[in-house]
Protein backbone atom coordinates (compact mmCIF):
# COMPACT_ATOMS: atom_id res chain seq x y z
CA UNK A 1 0.00 0.00 0.00
CA UNK A 2 2.73 2.47 0.96
CA UNK A 3 4.69 1.68 -2.19
CA UNK A 4 1.72 2.19 -4.50
CA UNK A 5 0.46 5.31 -2.75
CA UNK A 6 3.90 6.78 -2.09
CA UNK A 7 5.06 6.52 -5.71
CA UNK A 8 1.78 7.78 -7.17
CA UNK A 9 1.53 10.72 -4.78
CA UNK A 10 5.16 11.70 -5.36
CA UNK A 11 4.58 11.62 -9.13
CA UNK A 12 1.42 13.73 -8.93
CA UNK A 13 1.37 15.99 -5.87
CA UNK A 14 5.05 16.93 -5.62
CA UNK A 15 5.27 18.41 -9.19
CA UNK A 16 1.85 19.99 -8.71
CA UNK A 17 2.87 21.67 -5.45
CA UNK A 18 6.25 22.69 -6.82
CA UNK A 19 5.13 24.26 -10.10
CA UNK A 20 1.58 25.40 -9.41
CA UNK A 21 1.45 25.81 -5.66
CA UNK A 22 2.82 29.32 -5.46
CA UNK A 23 6.28 30.55 -4.56
CA UNK A 24 5.73 33.11 -1.87
CA UNK A 25 4.17 31.22 1.03
CA UNK A 26 6.33 28.05 1.07
CA UNK A 27 10.12 28.20 0.73
CA UNK A 28 12.90 25.63 0.55
CA UNK A 29 12.60 21.85 0.34
CA UNK A 30 9.14 21.77 1.98
CA UNK A 31 7.83 23.32 -1.22
CA UNK A 32 7.56 19.80 -2.68
CA UNK A 33 5.35 18.55 0.16
CA UNK A 34 3.08 21.48 0.96
CA UNK A 35 0.46 23.32 -1.06
CA UNK A 36 0.34 27.08 -1.12
CA UNK A 37 -2.67 27.64 -3.30
CA UNK A 38 -2.54 30.88 -5.27
CA UNK A 39 -5.72 32.90 -5.26
CA UNK A 40 -5.98 32.90 -9.05
CA UNK A 41 -5.81 29.05 -9.30
CA UNK A 42 -8.23 27.56 -6.70
CA UNK A 43 -8.95 24.67 -9.07
CA UNK A 44 -5.61 23.11 -8.03
CA UNK A 45 -7.32 21.93 -4.84
CA UNK A 46 -9.46 19.57 -6.93
CA UNK A 47 -6.33 17.60 -7.76
CA UNK A 48 -5.76 17.07 -4.04
CA UNK A 49 -9.38 16.00 -3.67
CA UNK A 50 -8.96 13.40 -6.42
CA UNK A 51 -5.76 12.10 -4.83
CA UNK A 52 -7.56 11.72 -1.49
CA UNK A 53 -10.25 9.61 -3.15
CA UNK A 54 -7.58 7.59 -4.93
CA UNK A 55 -5.95 6.87 -1.54
CA UNK A 56 -9.32 5.80 -0.09
CA UNK A 57 -10.09 3.47 -3.01
CA UNK A 58 -6.62 1.90 -3.02
CA UNK A 59 -6.62 1.33 0.75
CA UNK A 60 -10.11 -0.20 0.70
CA UNK A 61 -9.21 -2.51 -2.19
CA UNK A 62 -6.08 -3.70 -0.38
CA UNK A 63 -8.06 -4.25 2.82
CA UNK A 64 -10.66 -6.36 1.02
CA UNK A 65 -7.94 -8.34 -0.74
CA UNK A 66 -6.15 -8.99 2.57
CA UNK A 67 -9.47 -9.99 4.14
CA UNK A 68 -10.06 -12.60 1.44
CA UNK A 69 -6.59 -14.06 1.99
CA UNK A 70 -7.16 -14.07 5.74
CA UNK A 71 -10.53 -15.81 5.38
CA UNK A 72 -9.03 -18.59 3.30
CA UNK A 73 -6.41 -19.20 6.00
CA UNK A 74 -9.08 -18.93 8.71
CA UNK A 75 -11.43 -21.46 7.06
CA UNK A 76 -8.53 -23.86 6.57
CA UNK A 77 -7.52 -23.46 10.22
CA UNK A 78 -11.05 -24.08 11.49
CA UNK A 79 -11.49 -27.11 9.24
CA UNK A 80 -8.39 -28.75 10.72
CA UNK A 81 -9.30 -28.16 14.37
CA UNK A 82 -10.35 -31.08 16.58
CA UNK A 83 -14.13 -31.50 16.61
CA UNK A 84 -14.45 -30.57 20.29
CA UNK A 85 -12.68 -27.26 19.71
CA UNK A 86 -14.24 -26.38 16.36
CA UNK A 87 -17.81 -27.14 17.44
CA UNK A 88 -17.77 -25.43 20.84
CA UNK A 89 -19.16 -21.98 21.54
CA UNK A 90 -19.04 -19.69 24.57
CA UNK A 91 -22.38 -18.24 25.62
CA UNK A 92 -22.52 -15.26 27.98
CA UNK A 93 -25.38 -13.38 29.59
CA UNK A 94 -27.59 -16.46 30.04
CA UNK A 95 -30.98 -15.60 31.60
CA UNK A 96 -31.51 -16.97 35.12
CA UNK A 97 -34.27 -19.36 34.03
CA UNK A 98 -31.87 -21.05 31.53
CA UNK A 99 -28.86 -21.49 33.83
CA UNK A 100 -28.89 -25.27 33.89
CA UNK A 101 -27.23 -27.67 31.47
CA UNK A 102 -30.50 -29.25 30.30
CA UNK A 103 -32.41 -25.98 29.86
CA UNK A 104 -29.58 -24.36 27.92
CA UNK A 105 -29.33 -27.37 25.60
CA UNK A 106 -33.12 -27.35 25.04
CA UNK A 107 -33.01 -23.63 24.24
CA UNK A 108 -30.42 -24.08 21.49
CA UNK A 109 -32.10 -27.21 20.13
CA UNK A 110 -35.30 -25.18 19.60
CA UNK A 111 -33.57 -22.48 17.55
CA UNK A 112 -30.92 -24.60 15.80
CA UNK A 113 -32.50 -28.00 15.18
CA UNK A 114 -30.22 -30.77 14.00
CA UNK A 115 -30.81 -33.61 11.56
CA UNK A 116 -31.82 -36.01 14.33
CA UNK A 117 -33.73 -33.36 16.29
CA UNK A 118 -30.81 -32.37 18.52
CA UNK A 119 -27.95 -30.10 17.43
CA UNK A 120 -26.36 -29.79 20.88
CA UNK A 121 -24.26 -32.71 22.07
CA UNK A 122 -23.53 -31.29 25.53
CA UNK A 123 -24.09 -28.05 27.42
CA UNK A 124 -22.17 -26.97 30.49
CA UNK A 125 -23.14 -23.96 32.58
CA UNK A 126 -20.31 -22.55 34.67
CA UNK A 127 -21.36 -22.24 38.29
CA UNK A 128 -20.22 -20.16 41.23
CA UNK A 129 -18.75 -22.87 43.46
CA UNK A 130 -17.84 -20.66 46.42
CA UNK A 131 -20.61 -22.03 48.61
CA UNK A 132 -20.18 -25.55 47.23
CA UNK A 133 -16.46 -25.50 48.06
CA UNK A 134 -17.21 -24.49 51.66
CA UNK A 135 -19.78 -27.29 51.95
CA UNK A 136 -17.31 -29.78 50.46
CA UNK A 137 -14.70 -28.81 53.05
CA UNK A 138 -17.32 -29.23 55.77
CA UNK A 139 -18.21 -32.68 54.40
CA UNK A 140 -14.55 -33.72 54.43
CA UNK A 141 -14.27 -32.69 58.10
CA UNK A 142 -17.46 -34.58 58.99
CA UNK A 143 -16.20 -37.73 57.24
CA UNK A 144 -12.86 -37.44 59.00
CA UNK A 145 -14.58 -37.13 62.38
CA UNK A 146 -16.72 -40.17 61.55
CA UNK A 147 -13.58 -42.18 60.70
CA UNK A 148 -11.99 -41.10 63.99
CA UNK A 149 -15.08 -42.19 65.95
CA UNK A 150 -15.11 -45.57 64.16
CA UNK A 151 -11.39 -46.05 64.93
CA UNK A 152 -11.96 -45.21 68.59
CA UNK A 153 -14.79 -47.74 68.79
CA UNK A 154 -12.65 -50.44 67.13
CA UNK A 155 -9.88 -49.73 69.64
CA UNK A 156 -12.32 -50.03 72.53
CA UNK A 157 -13.63 -53.35 71.16
CA UNK A 158 -10.10 -54.74 70.96
CA UNK A 159 -9.68 -53.94 74.62
CA UNK A 160 -12.81 -55.96 75.38
CA UNK A 161 -14.98 -52.93 76.07
CA UNK A 162 -17.95 -52.50 73.76
CA UNK A 163 -18.41 -48.86 74.69
CA UNK A 164 -19.19 -46.49 71.84
CA UNK A 165 -17.32 -43.18 71.87
CA UNK A 166 -19.14 -40.10 73.11
CA UNK A 167 -18.88 -36.48 72.04
CA UNK A 168 -20.18 -33.35 73.66
CA UNK A 169 -22.50 -30.98 71.82
CA UNK A 170 -24.04 -27.71 72.91
CA UNK A 171 -27.75 -27.64 73.36
CA UNK A 172 -28.72 -24.04 74.04
CA UNK A 173 -26.51 -22.93 76.91
CA UNK A 174 -25.96 -26.47 78.25
CA UNK A 175 -23.87 -29.29 76.83
CA UNK A 176 -24.74 -32.96 76.60
CA UNK A 177 -22.95 -36.13 75.56
CA UNK A 178 -24.15 -37.98 72.46
CA UNK A 179 -22.96 -41.01 70.52
CA UNK A 180 -20.03 -39.86 68.34
CA UNK A 181 -20.66 -42.31 65.51
CA UNK A 182 -24.37 -41.50 65.24
CA UNK A 183 -23.69 -37.78 65.54
CA UNK A 184 -21.03 -37.67 62.84
CA UNK A 185 -22.98 -40.07 60.59
CA UNK A 186 -26.01 -37.76 60.75
CA UNK A 187 -23.74 -34.80 60.10
CA UNK A 188 -22.26 -36.50 56.99
CA UNK A 189 -25.76 -37.24 55.66
CA UNK A 190 -26.92 -33.68 56.30
CA UNK A 191 -23.93 -32.03 54.62
CA UNK A 192 -24.01 -34.54 51.72
CA UNK A 193 -27.60 -33.53 51.00
CA UNK A 194 -26.56 -29.85 50.96
CA UNK A 195 -23.65 -30.59 48.63
CA UNK A 196 -25.93 -32.50 46.26
CA UNK A 197 -28.53 -29.69 46.27
CA UNK A 198 -25.89 -27.00 45.69
CA UNK A 199 -24.34 -28.97 42.83
CA UNK A 200 -27.57 -29.14 40.84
Amino acid sequence: VFLVLGVSMCLTLCPLNFYLGGDDEVKGQFKYLALACPHDRPDILWCHCCVVWMVVIVVISYIFEAQQVFLSYRYRYLANLPSLQSQSILVQGIPKDLRTDAKLADFFNKFVPGDGGSSVQRAYVVRDTTKLFALWQELKVARLELCKADAMWEREKKKGRDRRPQTGIWCGCLGKAVDSIDHHWNRVQEVSAKVHAEGQ
